[in-house]
This record gives structure tokens, C-alpha cells and sequence, in this order.
């Protein structure tokens, strides 16, 4: 098959409360009205996302909309990565939303009505943003994980671990983010960037690229994901208590104004802690520290948001 102009869709089914082929059927039909053609398929279980997107790249196409959240996003975006037919930034990944967290559909700004979405996709219009690769330690060995959102190590891999524990709702995100307050301590972490070295006790450690994570917390607002860079959010350890009063911070975009967090602009991040802890990609939990964060520049094309 030569290039397709037709969008191969990655459907979730099990996504927003199983609505996944529901919300397929639904943009599927709009994209036909503005005369897009569309495939689709749906996953089957773990990585099987990763599987179809490689699968479909190798077979000519270059277009990839994803019906899911952030975890199928991430899954799709590591099978353009799995591929040896084109480089990755000859492929476009866009996202409908649909999962539980969608940050990286809040982070783009994609429009939530399906005939605004598929209106967008029929003027074709792309750019070029950065992807992160993190490779970390495993029960295996070592794991090489691309992101396009945000990883990072700590705290919010404890909300990703009790989020895997609860069922997918709106309210899953803030009951995985009470457990893991209650459950997760600091440890003390070596970090690595711009030939500095920082030591220090800290309850999580944030390479972002997009600006929200963990189901809608505005984590990064000034984050632009097309600088090159990491925003990075070190936060401190601190009490229960004041962990809980500083938590709101996570919501409303002040996490930068905390005097329990630093914040730091690099392209890598070496960062190691002791006790171990956990580390995610996009939500999903990918292994232990030590683990390494770098920026791959330009690597993917998505869809402008804005004409």
C-alpha cells in the first residue's frame, strides 16, 4: 500500500465507561461527512494499541486518531516508534479523548464536539511536537518507554498504581490522588541536568512536555510542547498535612508558586532515589528509578488546533 490519505482510528472500547465504540461509530460518521475516509480497529488488550499503530504505518498509513485516553495515546505513539518504514515525524497522531485522564487532549486544546474534530481533520493542517523517552529499570532489566505528555517518578506514579486498582470514572483520578497521599513517603533523590547535581528529599519528581497530568491537574501551564525542553517539577517532602494544604496547587496551575517545589528547564534528566520508587509514562507505570529523561525534539506530527 502506498501512503493513505484515509485515517487508520485506534479504538479503545473500554474507554470512557466502555463508550469507546459508541464514540468511534459516532466520529467515524462525521469524519465521513467532511469526506475523510477512516479505519478502524479495536484493541484487544495491553499494548495491543502499540501492535495496530505499527502495523498500520508498515501497511502506508500516516494518519492515526486515537478514541481513548492517554494510556492507548501512549501505546499508539510507541508502535510509530516500533517502526523502521518512515520516521516518526512523518506520521500524525491525533487524539479524540474519551479515557479517564485525556491530558494530552486538554494539552493540544482539541475540540470535544466530534463534527469540530473532524472538521479540524479535514483541513489537514499539522505541526511538529516534542516527545520524551525515558529508560528505566524493570523486574527484566531495563525499559525504554516514549512519552508525549509527561513521566515522571514518584507520587504520580503512586496515583497511576492505586488509579490501575479502581474503576475508570471521573472520580477515579482524585480518589487515586487521596491514596497515594496517604500511602506514599519521599525518598531521597539524586537529579542530574545541566551538569549540576541536586540532592534532596522529594515526594515526585515531573518531566513534563504537556501542561496537565493525572486527569486534568494543571501541573506545567507554562510547558510548550515544541521548545525542546522539560518543564520539571521537583516536589519536596513534606508532612501529610501539608502535603494535603499544598495539594490544591495541582488543580488550579500554581504548583510553580509552592515553596515546596522547584521548577527547572532541561532537555535531560537523570534521576535517581533511595528507597526506589516508581516511575510512569503518561500515566502508566513502566518500571523503578534509577531512570533516565530526554527530549526528542520535533519527533511527532499532531494536529493544529487552531486555524
Amino acid at each position: 500500500m502506498q501512503d493513505s490519505p484515509s485515517w487508520f482510528v485506534i479504538v479503545n472500547p473500554l474507554s470512557g465507561n466502555r463508550s469507546g465504540t459508541a464514540r468511534a461509530r459516532a466520529l467515524i460518521a462525521a469524519l465521513r461527512e467532511y469526506g475523510v475516509a477512516a479505519h478502524h480497529c479495536h484493541t484487544e488488550g495491553w499494548m495491543h494499541a502499540s501492535v495496530l499503530a505499527r502495523d498500520a504505518v508498515t501497511q502506508g498509513y500516516r494518519h492515526l486518531l486515537v478514541v481513548g485516553g492517554d494510556g492507548t495515546v501512549n501505546e499508539t505513539l510507541c508502535g510509530v516508534f516500533a517502526q523502521s518504514q518512515v520516521a516518526p515525524n512523518q506520521v500524525t497522531l491525533a487524539c479524540a479523548g474519551g479515557g479517564t485522564g485525556n491530558d494530552w487532549f486538554r494539552t493540544l486544546g482539541m475540540p470535544e464536539k466530534f463534527r469540530d474534530l473532524a472538521f479540524l481533520i479535514s483541513k489537514g493542517k499539522t505541526r511538529c511536537v516534542d516527545v520524551g523517552e525515558v529508560t528505566c529499570r524493570t523486574e527484566h532489566g531495563n525499559s525504554r518507554r516514549q512519552f508525549v505528555n509527561m513521566a515522571g517518578a514518584g507520587l504520580d506514579a503512586a496515583i497511576a498504581e492505586e488509579r490501575m486498582k479502581l474503576r475508570s470514572n471521573a472520580l477515579a483520578y482524585p480518589r487515586a490522588l487521596l491514596r497515594a497521599l496517604r500511602r506514599h513517603r519521599p525518598s531521597l533523590v539524586r537529579l542530574a541536568f545541566n551538569e549540576q547535581v541536586v540532592v534532596t528529599p522529594a515526594l515526585a519528581v515531573l518531566a513534563n512536555i504537556g501542561r496537565y497530568g493525572a486527569g486534568g491537574m494543571k501541573i506545567a501551564p507554562s510547558a510548550v510542547s515544541d521548545d525542546g525542553l522539560f518543564h520539571v517539577a521537583v516536589v519536596a517532602g513534606m508532612s501529610g498535612w501539608r502535603t494535603i494544604f499544598e495539594s490544591h496547587r495541582l488543580f488550579d496551575g500554581t504548583l510553580a508558586r509552592s515553596d515546596f517545589v522547584g521548577c527547572h528547564r532541561t532537555s535531560r534528566l537523570i534521576v535517581s532515589a533511595e528507597p526506589e520508587t516508581a516511575v510512569q509514562a503518561d500515566g502508566e507505570l513502566i518500571g523503578h528509578t534509577p531512570a533516565r529523561f530526554c527530549v526528542i525534539p520535533l519527533a511527532i506530527r499532531t494536529l493544529l488546533s487552531r486555524m
